[in-house]
């Protein structure tokens, strides 16, 4: 069992960029992956066990089924980012208000938080607002400050119904939650659009 955790975590190092992004939301937000992936690992073991070969895993090959399965476009489409203004939420941290594209021709509202002093590359993080937040929830403006605070850059977004992207510009409405139909194709369409704005902001 060891030697298949650790075979495992070294296939996981060499994936790139994104589709680490992608993987690890995969298992912790998409349960139906989840389980599609568990179902194939678990075949895949037995196969490999039964004709005596060693048991590797297809990480790419996961990546790419879980991206057809949730309509995650590949390529992904360019960012495309624009700067909307700025301002300074307190002294030595800049904030841009800025957009970038995502799937179906729509574009992500996101705050950049930097260090006003910044010069050259910087440690990135991506704030993704948790179920019902957006980029005005506290933890996001929080976080965002305290981070660029120590040098960072950080980005927080509004995910699909929250903030500028719900209709109401309203926050904790939770409107991609409403059933859709039909509701198996929307709810994937859905965790594929969200899993495509975090990619982006990667990007």
């Amino acid at each position: 069992m060891r030697r298949l955790g650790l075979e495992a975590f070294k296939e996981k190092q060499k994936v790139e960029r994104r589709g680490r992004v992608l993987w690890l939301f995969a298992l912790i937000a998409i349960p139906t992956c989840l389980e599609a992936a568990h179902e194939a690992a678990q075949a895949l073991v037995w196969t490999q066990l039964a004709s005596g070969g060693g048991v590797t895993f297809p990480v790419q090959e996961w990546i790419s089924r879980i991206r057809s399965t949730l309509f995650v476009p590949d390529p992904l489409p360019p960012p495309a980012a624009e700067v909307h203004g700025r301002f300074e939420p307190e002294p030595g941290v800049v904030a841009e208000r800025v957009t970038y594209a995502t799937q179906f021709g729509m574009r992500v509202p996101a705050i950049v938080y930097s260090p006003k002093a910044a010069k050259g590359r910087r440690p990135a993080l991506i704030v993704v607002n948790g179920h019902g937040g957006d980029k005005y929830a506290w933890y996001a403006f929080y976080a965002g400050i305290l981070y660029a605070r120590a040098g960072a850059v950080v980005l927080t977004y509004d995910p699909i119904g929250e903030g500028e992207r719900n209709i109401a510009r309203q926050s904790g409405t939770r409107a991609h939650d409403k059933l859709q139909e039909p509701a198996e194709v929307m709810g994937r369409r859905i965790g594929g659009l969200m899993m495509t704005d975090v990619m982006q902001a990667v990007s």
